[in-house]
């Protein structure tokens, strides 16, 4: 079990390098698969050794080895972030015991991981849910869930709930409350996580968001009818819910019978 979670953490560490190079050529409408690495700033081409999970970032002391810019702290934090990410989905896995049965599942898991951790910087840093990332991780999820068994119509339903109600939302406010991607965010959760956990999804986002809310109140960082980003929380609810699938499925079987 260690082993597999180490390998998974430095797996994550890689992804999460690649992760920096899709989110900012992406805002930058460069090529993500042309081009070497270079610095945003002198455009140096960046050597191999520039490029290590988080170890160049510390070794450089957040700057350029070139033209000594800083170095923004989103590389050292998203790999971070997606090799803790990468090894909390592997433990609910491992906890008891590995099977190869479950390998299909986990790799599902670890690439949408991947791609919530994408979006989630994109929303929190530019307001923006590209389709270019949004509508192939719905795509892979649509059609990974169905080789997995998981009914058609319980996707379908997922993704009509998560994406109809944003939907709603979005045509009532005339797009103040939220955004066009954030329906695409919506009926993501849906697709990942089917019916009827996509309620308990939508909830946590809310609970998430609304806690959030309240603790930039206090603080002062924020006035009431502040725009937070709802992608943010969609992206965080959608991937506790893929971490803690059981208990997903138990509160997500609780609401049914209430409602």
């Amino acid at each position: 079990m260690t082993g597999g979670l180490i390998a998974l953490f430095i797996l994550g560490l890689l992804v999460g390098s690649f992760l920096n190079v899709l989110t900012l050529r992406i805002i930058a409408g460069e090529s993500i698969v042309l081009g070497r690495s270079h610095c945003p700033h002198c455009k140096t081409p960046l050597r191999l050794f520039d490029m290590i999970p988080v170890m160049s970032y510390v070794m450089l002391r957040g700057n350029c080895r070139n033209c000594d810019a800083s170095i923004s702290p989103q590389y050292p934090l998203l790999e971070l972030a997606s090799a803790f990410a990468f090894v909390g989905i592997g433990a609910s896995y491992f906890a008891n015991g590995f099977s190869t049965a479950f390998l299909p599942l986990l790799v599902r898991n670890l690439v949408l991981t991947a791609g919530l951790l994408a979006l989630f910087v994109f929303d929190v840093r530019w307001y923006v849910v590209p389709d270019s990332v949004s509508l192939p991780l719905i795509a892979f999820a649509f059609l990974t869930n169905l080789w997995l068994g998981i009914p058609l119509g319980s996707l379908l339903l997922g993704a009509a709930v998560g994406g109809g109600f944003y939907a709603i939302l979005h045509l009532a406010s005339r797009g103040r409350w939220v955004g066009s991607g954030d329906i695409r965010l919506g009926a993501l959760l849906g697709v990942i996580l089917s019916w009827p956990v996509t309620l308990v999804g939508l909830y946590l986002a809310y609970l998430i968001g609304g806690a959030f809310g309240i603790l930039l109140l206090v603080r002062g960082k924020a006035k009431r009818g502040a725009i937070l980003p709802m992608g943010v929380f969609l992206t965080a609810a959608t991937f506790l819910c893929m971490l803690y699938p059981e208990q997903a499925a138990a509160l997500a079987s609780l609401f049914t019978n209430v409602f």
